[in-house]
């Protein structure tokens, strides 16, 4: 499901000031687009999954606790503060 698009929009996002408010508009562009929850966590974790053992994303953590792409998929999952959850009404799962 990803594709140089989305890894595109990412990047930027992350490369900015701000990457975790940045990846959340990220988000909100995707839901916008019709894209659901769940297929948002997918690029956010093929994303993950693709560049984890990348010198620069050694090198975001490094300076943070936990890389804004992790932070962005815990807000999808829920494991955050409700208040932070992303796309909360969405169920995560397709089949719900």
């Amino acid at each position: 499901m990803n594709n140089p698009e989305h890894t595109s929009l990412i990047q930027e996002a992350i490369q900015g000031g701000n990457p975790e408010v940045a990846l959340e508009n990220v988000v909100h562009q995707l839901s916008g687009q019709g894209y659901t929850r769940s297929q948002i966590y997918q690029l956010f974790l093929a994303y993950q999954t693709a560049n984890h053992h990348t010198p620069e994303w050694n090198l975001i953590e490094d300076e943070k606790i936990d890389h804004p792409v992790v932070l962005i998929l815990d807000r999808l999952v829920g494991w955050c503060n409700s208040k932070n959850a992303l796309l909360a009404e969405e169920p995560l799962n397709e089949k719900e």
